[in-house]
This record gives C-alpha cells, sequence and structure tokens, in this order.
C-alpha cells in the first residue's frame, strides 16, 4: 500500500491523478471479506492522511458479493461512510449489470461513489437502466479501439457490410450523454486521438486511464495537450489474475517490465 501510494503521489507531482485498488483473490467467506474490508477502509484513510490525489477502485466481488448480495451491500455501505467522511472518491466495479443490479440500484444515487464496467456493451445496458447515470469507468480491455482502416477495394466492401454496426467513437459517444463524466480504462492511443480531435469537445467529461507501467513520455505529451488522465494503481499479491484479467495484450510486456522494474528486478 505504502509503495502504491507513493507512486501515486510521484504521477500527482505530474498533475496527473490515480486509481488505486487492492489485488486480491476474491472472499469466499465473511473473515476474508472483513480482511478486504479493512484493508480498503485503510486505504481511504491514508490516501486522505497524505493528501493523495486519488480514488479507490474496489470489485464488487472483493466485497463479497459471491457470499450473498447483503453482504457486499454492507460492505460498500460502510465503505461509502469512510470515503465521504474522508473525501475520498470511490469506484465500485462489476462485471455484470444484470447479475448485480440488485446491490446497483440501492447505491445509483450516492454521492461519492462511481459504478465501473467491465465492457462497453455491459456499460450501455447499465446506462440504458438509468435516468442520469452520473459518473461511469469502463475497461477497454475488452477492446474497445480504434481500428485502423482499411483503404482497399477489399477493406471498402467489408465497411460496406458493417451496415450501421456502432463504432467505438460513436459507443464512447452514448455513454457520455448518458453519464455526467466517463472514465476509460486502458485506451487504445487511436482511440484516444480520434475523440479528442473530433467534433465534439470531450476535455471536460472524459478522462483516459492508463494502467501502471504506461509509458511516461507520452502521458506527460497528452497532458500537455490538455487531456483528462489518471494512473490505475494497483498493490497486493494476485498479479496473475489481474494480468489476465485487466491488462489489455498491447500494454503486457511494458506493464510487466515497469512492475518488476519497481521491484528491483529486470526481466
Amino acid at each position: 500500500m505504502a509503495s502504491a501510494i507513493a507512486k501515486a503521489k510521484e504521477f500527482n507531482a505530474l498533475g496527473i491523478p490515480a486509481s488505486i485498488t487492492f489485488l486480491t483473490q476474491t472472499p469466499q467467506d465473511k473473515a476474508k471479506a472483513n480482511y478486504v474490508l479493512a484493508t480498503y477502509m485503510q486505504l481511504i484513510r491514508e490516501v486522505s492522511r497524505l493528501n493523495v490525489k486519488a480514488s479507490v477502485h474496489m470489485h464488487i466481488k472483493q466485497l463479497g458479493s459471491t457470499i450473498s448480495a447483503d453482504t457486499a451491500a454492507s460492505n460498500l455501505e460502510k465503505l461509502l461512510k469512510v470515503g465521504n467522511k474522508s473525501g475520498v472518491f470511490l469506484w465500485c466495479e462489476v462485471d455484470s449489470v444484470n447479475d448485480e443490479y440488485s446491490i446497483i440500484k440501492k447505491f445509483e444515487n450516492a454521492r461519492g461513489l462511481g459504478f465501473a464496467c467491465s465492457s462497453i456493451d455491459d456499460a450501455l445496458h447499465y446506462v440504458s437502466r438509468q435516468r442520469k447515470a452520473g459518473v461511469l469507468k469502463v475497461s477497454c480491455s475488452d477492446g474497445i479501439s480504434a481500428t485502423r482502416k482499411d483503404t482497399s477495394e477489399a477493406g471498402a466492401k467489408k465497411e460496406r457490410e458493417k451496415g450501421k454496426e456502432t463504432s467505438s467513437d460513436e459507443k464512447v459517444a452514448k455513454l457520455l450523454d448518458a453519464s455526467s463524466s466517463l472514465v476509460l480504462l486502458s485506451p487504445d492511443e487511436r482511440l484516444v486521438k480520434n475523440l479528442t480531435k473530433g467534433k465534439r469537445n470531450y476535455k471536460k467529461s472524459l478522462v483516459f486511464e492508463f494502467q501502471l507501467g504506461y509509458n511516461e513520455k507520452r502521458l506527460r505529451e497528452m497532458a500537455k495537450l490538455g487531456l483528462n488522465l489518471s494512473i490505475y494503481m494497483p498493490f497486493g499479491k494476485d498479479w496473475v489474475s489481474y494480468a489476465m484479467s485487466r491488462v489489455p495484450e498491447g500494454y503486457l510486456r511494458a506493464v510487466s517490465h515497469r512492475l518488476l522494474k519497481e521491484q528491483g528486478e529486470e526481466p
């Protein structure tokens, strides 16, 4: 935890806030869920005490949703109370809006809380069920990217055959229209360029969140362009699951190299 907070402060010095998460296996009983709860409570208090510009990102399963919806809701309520008292914003990630909607519904108007979806389709489903989604985070590791345009005859034919298929830019526009603020986690840089060079002004309500280990030179360049940036900052021991489920293929080598370097080990 201490190393993650210290690294977050380094990015804060560049004008970039962080989103800190605890890597741990899904608790299968209340005792382990309470341990995760206590860790997140400590993290929230430390972020506040050390005046770190960071939010705290947790997964609903970490709070005990596999034990029961009531367990997860109770733990989320406790964390939200501490977060609001400490002035720290919380993100709660869900795998499936349908499966976890009973929990989401209880907190849809909660102050200091945003929901994170693991795919763009699930995010679109989420906003379709809300009158106003508030703040929203969407993982791009499921393939939200701007594809290179194929200018060949075959490529043109393929584009025509796609017909009314919705582009990534259009999907992001729908999410922005339905939310007050949108965070894209692990975005493809081509998608970033497409969104920022378009006619719409995304700079006020769109945040691009990159994984720890992403090229810092590129982050500085994007920050100079006035883009809203954030760094996804994990700590803990469950790195294998994190790499498999969270880190997009194009990021994996760079992120792995950076993490090993941080631990004093060169790959």
